[in-house]
């Protein structure tokens, strides 16, 4: 878990230095899956009726991430983007 989300957070920062969705994407799946398996590991300790209710909400939660990562899919082919490969922040670009 813990790795899952130290992993996110190292790709959200480079998604953002490369400007790369997928590797946006991939953060978000390490963190997302880090989040889902602390509310489920703290729920083990909890009452039957409390226990739904937390996964009621990992359920929302999820549905929530994916919804997010398909409206921006679909945005990003609306308006045609056209990836940009170059790491003009670094400095790297020739």
């Amino acid at each position: 878990m813990l790795l899952n989300l130290g992993f996110g957070a190292c790709e959200i920062v480079g998604g953002f230095v490369a400007d790369s969705q997928a590797l946006k994407a991939d953060a978000l799946d390490f963190v997302g899956d880090g989040t889902i398996t602390l509310v489920g590991l703290i729920a083990l300790g909890r009452a039957v009726v409390a226990r739904a209710r937390i996964a009621l909400v990992q359920g929302i939660f999820l549905r929530t991430l994916g919804l997010g990562v398909i409206g921006v899919a679909i945005w990003r082919a609306l308006t045609a983007v056209a990836p940009d490969a170059e790491l003009h922040e670094l400095g790297l670009a020739s």
